[in-house]
């Protein structure tokens, strides 16, 4: 008992830990059953009606043109990636002209492949986003156009 008497403060940190986690642990099942408890629709909703409005405040904080060396930041950002675009195509012609005459027709046929694989993607891509904006549409009739999800 005397060794306990020396290190009270230990056993009263150790307290106040179990406490806070135990308090932290009540704080999140209580969030969690709440959440679990509300539709999707109140969760789903205010996510998709204010992901249509990102693109106009994007573009409202956007510096204007002038600024960043005489050029508008779109042109800029498209020019750093055309750069980078030729970079990579450089050293992919370099590192092929370095293989073996099956690796390089081998190289060529998972090239053909990939580009014919990311034309799937691309079209896939646009019959989703066609897809989410018909969901948006749909759920805009029940939530309205400027719902919040907090009724």
């Amino acid at each position: 008992m005397k060794q306990l008497g020396e290190h009270k403060w230990v056993a009263i940190i150790a307290i106040i830990a179990i406490l806070l986690s135990v308090g932290a642990i009540a704080w999140a099942a209580v969030a969690w059953a709440e959440a679990k408890d509300r539709p999707d629709s109140d969760r789903i909703g205010p996510m998709l009606s204010q992901r249509d409005n990102v693109g106009p405040r994007l573009q409202d904080m956007a510096p204007p043109a002038g600024v960043m060396g005489g050029k508008d930041r779109r042109g800029m950002t498209e020019e750093l990636r055309e750069q980078g675009i030729q970079r990579v195509v450089a050293l992919l012609d370099h590192v092929r002209d370095d293989m073996t005459v099956e690796d390089q027709a081998q190289y060529d046929v998972l090239v053909e492949t990939l580009k014919d694989q990311r034309t799937e993607v691309q079209e896939a891509t646009k019959e989703l986003a066609d897809t989410l904006k018909e969901l948006r549409a749909l759920l805009a009739k029940y939530l309205g156009p400027e719902s919040d999800g907090a009724e």
